[in-house]
């Protein structure tokens, strides 16, 4: 979305670039490339810059409806793009590394390496001095834009195993804090940028409220009681089982910290709001919550509108106060600012000093062993219903095979009508003597020597 809200630019999976004039009331098929699109970014009313599956950007001129030009340094399809305006640049970020475009002769202008691991993300601070760079190992970089030198590196603390975690992450307006999140991740993890340290956690919401739509107290009732009967259904069936008391591997902190979370939701994307404390938070279940990482509490939420959706994104204007939300071929539009009145009362949520993080790293391990049981569950119980399908159709086989099935048993049964008779002959001799024909042979020859055998028989008499 563009900063004012005017512009919405959509690229699907079939490579169809849509351009949204909002204000319009309007909208336009830009382009039509046949491969997926990626990421794409907005400048201004006139220059779109899209990300496409086949690792090349696409420049294009809004106002014309024509390819400026096209990017393609990458080699791994690019996913994530960001805008210097003041030096007129673009970087964008795939797994082989890091790229600083000149967009005025649009050339490459620098090359950021992607580590041993891989780069995730890369963005500009907020007055545009310095880059951060995250890569998959889950370490962050800082480097200065005039000639790249590093200033500082910092990643977490404790618990390595929560570092891969990390997928993506957002910078506060004011340059301050810097959050991080991922999709196995139920909390934001807060860090300072001035000095490369952890602060805190913060837990995401395990309800969000929604913040156009009310909510009736008798269905929410409702809904929680199907839940509860759900879940004891599931947990009378044993597909969930957790491994017996002794033998599980987390301590007893960490069984009371993922009571706390809601460990089954994570954050897809995270974007800072003005404020420079409040993160709208993208989470796995398909809604949008806003949470105030400052004070640790959640404010208010957007509908679900895509529960589920792994491919799911959101975007906002420079205020605030619009905001597209967009997955499954589908542009749901928000007026942020007219709904304000309507946000629920602050409700607190869990802070994580840096000393419980192994406990976290724990209880994510264990959500991890529960998924993957329910997930074995599932496909035992599939496989279950397949072999009582075949139990109870066992002759229910592939076509060909019953129609082979079907001539094999035929033959007996027509052999067994035939009634009493001369049996068939390897070498058809008593099909020739009979006068008949051999199976597989022209019947004719056979006739004509027999009616000569017999002219000669009658003339010697």
């Amino acid at each position: 979305m563009e900063r004012r809200a005017d512009l919405l630019v959509t690229a699907d999976t079939r490579g169809h670039v849509y351009v949204f004039h909002i204000r319009q009331n309007r909208f336009s098929c830009l382009d039509k490339v046949g491969s997926a699109g990626t990421a794409a970014i907005v400048q201004g009313p006139r220059s779109i810059f899209v990300a496409f599956a086949d690792s090349s950007i696409r420049c294009y001129d809004a106002s014309k409806g024509t390819v400026v030009g096209v990017l393609r340094e990458h080699r791994s399809p690019v996913r994530h793009m960001e805008l210097n305006r003041e030096l007129n640049e673009l970087m964008s970020t795939s797994v082989d590394g890091v790229l600083v475009w000149d967009l005025k002769k649009l050339r490459r202008k620098r090359v950021l390496g992607s580590g041993p691991y891989g780069a995730l993300q890369a963005s500009y601070t907020p007055d545009g001095q310095a880059v951060v760079t995250h890569f998959k190992d889950g370490s962050f970089y800082v480097w200065s834009v005039g000639n790249f030198a590093l200033l500082r590196s910092f990643t977490l603390p404790v618990a390595p195993a929560l570092r891969p975690a990390q997928a993506s992450f957002c910078l506060s307006p004011d340059g301050q804090l810097l959050v991080a999140c991922g999709p196995s991740l139920p909390v934001l993890l807060v860090y300072s940028v001035i000095g490369g340290a952890l602060r805190y956690g913060v837990g995401l919401p395990a309800a969000p409220s929604q913040l156009d739509v009310g909510v009736d107290a008798a269905a929410a009732a409702a809904a929680g009681a199907a839940a509860a009967a759900a879940a004891a259904a599931e947990a009378a069936a044993g597909a969930v089982a957790l491994p017996p008391p002794g033998m599980e591997p987390r301590s007893a902190a960490a069984a009371a910290l993922a009571s706390k979370l809601p460990m089954a939701v994570g954050v897809q994307q995270a974007v800072f709001l003005p404020d420079s404390a409040t993160v709208a938070a993208m989470l796995t279940d398909g809604s949008v919550a806003f949470v105030d990482v400052l004070a640790a509490t959640f404010v208010g939420a957007v509908p679900y509108s895509f529960p589920e959706r792994p491919d799911g994104s959101f975007s906002m204007d420079a205020r605030a106060q619009h905001m597209a939300l967009t997955a499954n071929g589908k542009v749901f539009l928000y007026d942020l600012a007219g709904r304000a009145t309507s946000v629920q009362p602050p409700r607190p949520l869990p802070r994580l000093p840096p000393t419980q993080l192994d406990d976290l790293a724990a209880a994510v391990a264990m959500e991890h062993l529960r998924r993957e049981r329910q997930r074995e569950a599932e496909q035992e119980q599939r496989a279950e219903e397949a072999a009582e399908r075949r139990q109870e159709h066992p002759y229910a086989t592939s076509a060909g095979d019953t129609g082979a099935h079907a001539s094999d048993t035929q033959q007996p049964q027509d052999n067994r009508a035939a009634g009493p008779g001369p049996a068939p002959a390897a070498d058809g001799r008593a099909a020739r003597l009979a006068g008949g024909a051999v199976p597989g042979q022209q019947p004719g020859g056979e006739r004509v020597a027999v009616a000569r055998q017999q002219a000669r028989v009658a003339g010697g008499r």
